[in-house]
């Protein structure tokens, strides 16, 4: 072969390359996109999974799903969203209405695994205000005042119990917040 072929050969083998190349990382972005747009429609994370109901996401999970036996008269049962992450330290939020329509009244998030990365995954931020530290049952509590982007005021309960974290975002008086975190830990030590 003369140089004029192969250099033309070696030119042609290069272009097939970039146009491969090309072709491959846009069926990836295409194919990671695809993959985004159910939680972009459902307006859930990427990563967490709906469920319409507690069973079921239990069911996914292979593990109970800790609810507090108390539980104020002012919101509404059953959860109105039921979303799971997974992941070695698998979470699950349950959020809960009032009984007076407003949502997000209360945010149960519960990790079932010791990493407490999954439930800032699940939980949407929040701004801290104030944080003092309670006792659950003996158990050391961070309670925090935190402001969500809509801007309502919240009280956070932040404990574990065993390998589990648990999470209680509420809007109403803490006294109930610490009520319902007391009767958790008493029903399931």
């Amino acid at each position: 072969m003369t140089n004029n072929v192969r250099t033309g050969l070696s030119q042609e083998l290069a272009r097939v390359f970039v146009s491969l190349t090309a072709v491959f990382v846009v069926a990836a972005g295409g194919l990671k996109l695809l993959d985004r747009i159910p939680g972009l429609v459902l307006g859930t994370p990427h990563g967490v999974t709906r469920y319409p109901n507690i069973e079921q996401a239990e069911h996914a999970l292979g593990n109970d799903v800790l609810v507090p036996p108390y539980f104020p008269d002012t919101l509404r049962w059953p959860p109105t969203s039921v979303e799971v992450t997974s992941g070695p330290s698998p979470a699950v939020a349950l959020h809960f209405a009032g009984r007076d329509g407003r949502p997000d009244r209360l945010q149960i998030c519960e990790t079932l695994g010791p990493d407490a990365a999954s439930a800032r995954e699940i939980l949407p931020d929040v701004a801290v205000l104030e944080t003092a530290t309670v006792l659950v049952e003996g158990s050391r509590a961070g309670l925090r005042r935190v402001l969500t982007d809509d801007g309502r005021l919240l009280h956070e309960l932040t404990w574990r119990m065993g390998q589990r974290l648990f999470v209680l975002r509420f809007d109403g008086p803490v006294d109930q917040l610490l009520a319902m975190a007391q009767s958790l830990e008493r029903n399931h030590r």
